[in-house]
């Protein structure tokens, strides 16, 4: 007989240990729940800092600099860009902002001496209309925006939530400098709801700077930016690179993005160890105290193979059942906003976890394999047993 085993005989079999499987099927979950978690962490970066730009912008700075903070740009070479800009074909009026880029450490709520630095954006010019325009929506919660030349700031609502001291008409102490907080506004799910912004001019006088950090500039399309990016880059005037704002955002969180992937990679192989070892130890179980039936199963015709595949899909069922518990337990923290350190710009960054059709089949996959290894070898074992030797037994 060369037939197979239904489904039922394996389902039989686990409900008959149900503390074993069981467990092996928390462990299981444990492990998917951090392998899940740690690229939806991974994915929730990424996606914030992408968010924050547009294909249409361009985000201008010093050629060499790796974020906003490293990068110095003269008012002479804001004149160039803009003039260059005006002559590339950007819109009418041309919408663009000067911003001069400075970290401030806050002390973080609920958090008693626990600190961290948020990026102080001064913008440029400081209308309310041109800001919509080069900066991803955003909606006043409460207050007002800032008056230009003021020593005035509004707050992102990440910051808000994250850190002491922030409300409206309260003071924030930067270079010496008190700055009265006028408004926090919600930028969704971008890194500029983690910002805070001032007007640059008082802010550049306040830190004794005449240099911008960065220039951003709205196009019409994709088309436009990407053309007006060469003329800038290519004017011998200037030191400069001007990339789209899109793909300049994008490249900040690849570090940070990777390391949280990685380390959890890692962490969850280094679990995975402990549970396919836990599997192992269940299906090693299964087979010493099956080994008479399966001497019958074999007797009555029952190939070495059709044995091999019922307890290695023994082992996948428990393997399945946990992955679907701990990948459906990392979904739920989709609900989630947390805050970490970007290592490429210093600062404080809020972000969801982000949860993608890939990252679940990548989770699926890691629980199949999980499950075959758990069970290749004790499934091997079980068709080496000799029919008429476990009959007897």
């Amino acid at each position: 007989m060369s037939g197979t085993l239904s489904i039922n005989y394996n389902l039989r079999h686990l409900q008959s240990r149900p503390v074993s499987s069981t467990l092996t099927c928390l462990g299981v979950a444990l492990v998917l729940f951090v392998f899940t978690a740690t690229q939806m962490l991974g994915a929730g970066v990424s996606e914030t800092l992408k968010a924050s730009g547009s294909s249409n912008q361009l985000l201008i700075v010093r050629s060499g600099s790796q974020n906003e903070l490293q990068s110095a740009l003269s008012r002479e070479e804001v004149a160039i860009i803009l003039e260059l800009a005006l002559r590339s074909g950007a819109t009418h009026p041309l919408y663009w902002s000067a911003d001069a880029v400075v970290l401030l450490n806050l002390e973080k709520q609920n958090q008693k001496g626990a600190t961290s630095n948020v990026t102080i954006r001064g913008i440029s010019p400081t209308h309310l209309t041109t800001q919509q325009v080069v900066r991803p929506p955003f909606t006043l919660l409460t207050g007002t925006f800032i008056s230009a030349g003021s020593n005035e700031i509004m707050v992102g609502s990440a910051v808000a939530r994250r850190f002491a001291g922030i409300e409206i008409g309260k003071n924030l102490r930067l270079a010496g400098v008190d700055w009265r907080i006028t408004g926090i506004f919600d930028a969704g799910n971008t890194s500029f709801n983690s910002e805070i912004w001032i007007d640059a001019e008082p802010l550049l006088q306040t830190i004794r700077r005449t240099n911008f950090s960065s220039v951003t500039i709205n196009y019409p399309n994709t088309a436009s930016a990407e053309q007006a990016a060469a003329i800038i880059e290519s004017d011998p005037r200037l030191t400069v690179t001007a990339a789209r704002e899109d793909l300049f955002y994008a490249s900040q969180s690849e570090f940070l993005s990777s390391f949280i992937i990685y380390l959890g990679a890692f962490i969850s192989i280094v679990f995975s160890s402990a549970a396919i070892t836990g599997s192992m130890i269940t299906m090693y179980t299964a087979v010493a105290n099956r080994r008479r039936e399966i001497g019958i199963l074999r007797t009555l015709g029952f190939s070495a193979i059709v044995i091999t595949k019922a307890f290695i899909q023994e082992s996948l069922l428990i393997s399945i059942v946990g992955g679907v518990l701990g990948i459906s337990a990392a979904a739920l923290l989709v609900f989630l906003q947390v805050g970490t350190t970007n290592f490429q710009t210093f600062s404080d960054v809020t972000f969801s976890f982000k949860l993608s059709s890939e990252i679940i089949v990548r989770s699926v996959i890691f629980s199949i394999v999980m499950g075959v290894i758990g069970g290749a070898l004790p499934a091997y074992s079980a068709a080496r047993i000799k029919p008429l030797d476990a009959v007897r037994r």
